[in-house]
């Protein structure tokens, strides 16, 4: 029992500590950073992206991305 309540204790703490708030400011700078990783991902691991879709529809997603990310400040705004 005494394991198990240091574990959960740790791991509490651990996310107090540490963690973000998904109302924290995200700069613009780091939304867009975080978009081209994640395209740069998907085009690279996912060998069957243009099968089902035109190239023209899987940019129109990250056009609208990157316009979401000038209306985004916070990590909510973003990821949503």
């Amino acid at each position: 029992m005494i394991k198990i309540s240091t574990t959960f204790l740790f791991f509490i703490s651990t996310v107090f500590l540490f963690g973000q708030s998904i109302d924290d400011s995200f700069s613009r700078k780091k939304m867009k950073e975080d978009l081209k990783v994640f395209k740069r991902i998907r085009l690279e691991a996912n060998s069957g992206l243009y099968k089902y879709r035109t190239k023209e529809q899987i940019d129109s997603i990250y056009v609208w991305a990157k316009n979401k990310v000038e209306n985004s400040s916070t990590y909510l705004d973003f990821y949503i």
